[in-house]
């Protein structure tokens, strides 16, 4: 049986979508035949009716301003056979990944000093060939962690100072950590007035 016009312009249509730097392509109306039934009443290859997933931070811990974050996640509803999850860290998108969720998840980013909000948005997905579909549903969770600074530095800004490090541009505020360990210490030596 030869395949009729609209199944092979659905067939480009699909099989560009996936070409990286490619956007939406659609197929011009003249190549559609007008007996056929549009695009936007196919069935879908993903039941998403019923469908969510949701992801918990189990544990963040910091070492050498590294974090590494531990979760589960899980997924319920439709057809869908995993989770996405996106990654963010102060509000900025850091990184996603997909999972079947029977191992939990691991996310290792470089954090600076300071106090930071890590979050996780996880959306239900269905893992297989060609590629990865998702539905629209999200969940999310944020958890707070702190990256504390040697008692000999100071943390200002989310900057780690040395101590006795001068601020830019202002001789006249250094890095006191036996003062303040989190803002600028004012200097009243070298015609700083205090």
């Amino acid at each position: 049986m030869k395949p009729s016009r609209h199944t092979l312009a659905l067939f480009t249509l699909v099989s560009l979508s996936f070409i990286p730097g490619v956007g939406c392509i659609a197929a011009g109306e003249d190549e559609l035949d007008p007996m056929e039934a549009p695009l936007s009443s196919m069935e879908s290859a993903i039941n998403c009716y019923g469908a969510t997933a949701s992801s918990s931070t189990t544990s963040i811990a910091v070492s050498n301003n590294v974090m590494t974050a531990t979760g589960t996640c899980s997924f319920i509803g439709g057809d869908v056979n995993g989770a996405h999850l996106d990654y963010y860290l102060d509000g900025t998108f850091v990184g996603s990944g997909d999972y079947t969720c029977s191992q939990g998840w691991q996310f290792i980013y470089g954090v600076t000093c300071g106090s930071h909000t890590f979050k996780v948005i996880a959306r239900p997905i269905k893992l297989g060939s060609p590629g990865v579909e998702s539905c629209a549903s999200t969940t999310q969770q944020s958890r707070s962690f702190d990256n504390p600074v040697a008692s000999n530095k100071c943390c200002i800004n989310r900057t780690t100072y040395f101590s006795g490090a001068k601020q830019a541009g202002n001789i006249c505020n250094y890095c006191d950590p036996t003062q303040d360990q989190y803002s600028w210490s004012r200097s009243c030596a070298n015609g700083c007035y205090c």
